[in-house]
């Protein structure tokens, strides 16, 4: 089948977290057979030089064409009207620049609700089928700004598809937009289940690990709160916090001033064989956001069979239990700190070889593709 996936961006040497999920996920399609491009827009505001026009590349036989003219932000502002309309013009340009070197999809898998929406121009201009992949944090709240409204309105409508990637998420698309859905979880890259479990030794000092965004959502400041607590038990430990974002600077000085420099280090972004070498390197995933769907950076640590420190938001509960960690209530610094001191007390209880096959039972990419698959069947026959 030959399938084009909208995402968000494509990784960098410079931010190689930036569409990671969707390159992670063409890779697998292409791997079962599929034909597969990507094509994102870039709308960003960064401060450093970014090629203007269509740019062209390929890697592991997938076609990357993306966009960026200038920020678009702006015209989100005047009137989401406009900046739809924007969007999708740009979206279609890239479009028709990639339809003169290759053959047209057989499908559009667009990933969250705004590209999502945006596909649906093309899908109706175009008369190709579409699949949107949802797992957009934001859905999670309780109320919705009137742009969203807006364009997850003509993404679920549009959509012949919808797939959330855990329970909780299409409870919240069915609460906001009254449209079902189909669940299917998230996978991991397969590079995570190409070394061997390395059991737990006694080494002196227990290694904490955190990956994601810098961000408020991410509550890396309840972490670092929680901590200052557990420092309190005894225990011998460092915190490596992966990841970059607009929080560094006040988690910087949230850490100054607790005084546990010695024992958090911020290490910045790292790409993915950066993050595998040290999730094996560690003993324990710290997993604090007040929202989430489900984190593909939790499922990497069960793949390297860490156990898991989670807050109870969004759909943790779906790979979280007692055989593989400890689920704790969203903010709560006094609870995560105990169930930190009570995992690190306990931690040879935990099978490190039986965590990581589950997790690849549940989330290899053959396992989800095939599941994708059979939903790009289902839509194509339909229509």
């Amino acid at each position: 089948m030959n399938v084009v996936i909208i995402a968000n961006g494509y990784p960098t040497y410079r931010e190689p977290q930036y569409g990671c999920f969707e390159k992670d996920q063409a890779i697998a399609l292409q791997k079962e057979g599929h034909k597969v491009s990507i094509l994102y827009v870039d709308g960003r505001f960064r401060k450093y030089y970014r090629r203007i026009g269509i740019t062209h590349l390929q890697e592991n036989n997938i076609d990357i064409y993306g966009l960026y003219l200038f920020p678009t932000a702006f015209s989100l502002k005047m009137s989401c009207k406009l900046h739809y309309w924007l969007r999708t013009r740009m979206l279609d340009s890239v479009f028709s620049y990639m339809l003169k070197k290759q053959e047209k999809p057989d499908i559009i898998y667009a990933h969250f609700l705004y590209n999502i929406s945006y596909a649906v121009y093309l899908k109706e201009k175009y008369n190709i089928p579409l699949v949107g992949m949802e797992h957009w944090s934001v859905l999670n709240q309780s109320e919705l700004s009137s742009d969203i409204i807006y364009r997850g309105q003509i993404a679920y409508q549009g959509a012949n598809k919808i797939i959330a990637v855990s329970n909780s998420l299409k409870e919240q698309i069915c609460r906001h937009f009254k449209k079902d859905s189909i669940v299917i979880h998230n996978m991991i890259n397969e590079e995570f289940f190409q070394s061997s479990i390395r059991k737990y030794t006694h080494r002196g000092k227990l290694k904490y690990i955190s990956i994601g965004s810098l961000i408020h959502r991410k509550g890396y400041d309840i972490l670092i709160k929680a901590l200052s607590e557990v420092a309190r038990y005894s225990l011998d430990w460092e915190l490596r916090i992966v990841g970059g974002g607009p929080e560094e600077k006040n988690l910087q000085n949230l850490i100054k001033q607790l005084g546990l420099e010695s024992n958090i280090k911020m290490i910045g972004q790292k790409n993915k064989q950066e993050i595998k070498s040290l999730l094996y390197d560690s003993d324990v995933f710290i997993f604090s956001s007040r929202a989430e769907n489900f984190s593909v950076a939790v499922l990497e640590a069960l793949s390297a069979g860490l156990p898991v420190v989670a807050t109870t938001c969004g759909g943790i509960r779906e790979c979280i239990h007692e055989r593989n960690g400890v689920l704790v209530p969203v903010e709560d610094i006094s609870e995560l700190a105990k169930s930190i001191s009570d995992i690190s007390k306990n931690i040879e209880l935990y099978d490190k070889q039986s965590i990581a096959d589950e997790c690849k039972k549940l989330f290899s990419p053959s396992v989800i593709t095939k599941e994708i698959t059979d939903v790009f069947r289902d839509v194509v026959n339909e229509c």
